[in-house]
């Protein structure tokens, strides 16, 4: 029996792969509860969010904070039909298309959280460009 043939042990996978798994999952989580939202079912949604939310809790990544921060703004945004028509849906939305392609559209916060996230795919030039724009 070769070295492949041998029974591994079930390591845990390395921050890096922890970190972008969550990131699926996070991104998964929203669209499903947007789904909800869009049927009109919140309670679902919320109910969806917030079991991400434990388990984001669990892990600390790296990201811990920023997917926090992106779960409650979701959860805001998913309370009413209110909520949810007068930008909810288009801030979750944007979220998920931001987190599925790892690009940022935009830098600006258009939430009652200070959110990291739309920071997370920003390269250095990026970040600098921006800084030097708000200066002016």
């Amino acid at each position: 029996m070769g070295r492949c043939d041998e029974a591994q042990p079930e390591l845990e996978p390395d921050e890096e792969v922890g970190v972008q798994r969550e990131r699926v999952e996070v991104t998964r989580a929203l669209w499903e509860a947007a789904t909800s939202c869009d049927q009109g079912a919140y309670d679902s949604a919320k109910h969806v969010v917030e079991t991400m939310e434990a388990k984001v809790h669990s892990r600390r990544s790296k990201n811990h904070d920023a997917m926090m921060l992106e779960l409650q703004d979701a959860t805001a945004r998913m309370r009413d039909r209110q909520s949810w028509e007068m930008g909810g849906r288009a801030e979750v939305l944007d979220c998920v298309q931001m987190h599925t392609t790892q690009r940022c559209t935009n830098s600006s916060d258009s939430s009652r959280f200070s959110k990291q996230s739309k920071s997370m795919y920003l390269n250095s030039s990026q970040v600098l460009k921006i800084a030097s724009s708000r200066s002016c």
